[in-house]
């Protein structure tokens, strides 16, 4: 006895199946999380804070360990006089950057720019004060609007402050398309079952 499918049956269970392939595909994709740039979780002198004297050093803490190339830190004052003092010092996750000696009191703004663990540049600002200086909403503003320390590339992030936000995904969006993808899955058993019947 020989056994025959339905074809127009065979061609709709084919493309169920080529649906359900892409629905999991899509689902997989959107469930990934998305690799997050390092932040920074540290600065001294902390960001907008007060320190009697003037410092010895800038640094920075991130989230991890950064990339040995491209770092630059500069340390301005209201004049835009750079005080820092050589180059970057990288030790895993901490940057450090010396500044030169005779630093006055003054109203300072950190312009940072370093390579993240995923290989993407991050740069941003903080400012802080120095003995009778005190810092004003102004100063923040001004810090702002000049985020990078070098012209940034088409693929560098900037992050004014401290912190950056990193992408997140909706569990909605991944809830809502695996219920389509086993929905999907169970229609394209049935039609299958039947055109294996109907032979």
């Amino acid at each position: 006895m020989t056994l025959t499918t339905s074809p127009t049956l065979t061609r709709t269970a084919g493309a169920v199946f080529a649906a359900v392939l892409l629905a999991i595909g899509a689902a997989v994709g959107v469930a990934t999380p998305v690799q997050a740039h390092d932040q920074i979780i540290s600065t001294s002198p902390s960001e907008d804070g007060h320190v009697d004297t003037a410092p010895a050093e800038v640094s920075m803490v991130y989230t991890d360990s950064l990339i040995e190339v491209g770092a630059v830190v500069l340390v301005m004052d209201d004049t835009d006089k750079d005080w820092a003092d050589g180059p970057v010092a990288l030790d895993g996750p901490n940057a450090t950057q010396a500044i030169k000696p005779g630093m006055p009191d003054g109203i300072y703004q950190v312009r940072w720019r370093v390579v993240s663990s995923d290989g993407h540049p991050i740069s941003g600002v903080y400012d802080f004060a120095v003995g009778t200086a005190t810092l004003t909403t102004d100063t923040s503003t001004d810090a702002e609007a000049t985020a990078d320390p070098a012209a940034a590339g088409p693929d560098e992030d900037t992050a004014t402050g401290a912190t950056a936000t990193p992408s997140t995904v909706s569990s909605t969006v991944v809830i809502g398309l695996l219920g389509a993808v086993a929905g999907l899955a169970v229609f394209g058993g049935v039609l299958w079952f039947r055109s294996r019947r109907t032979s």
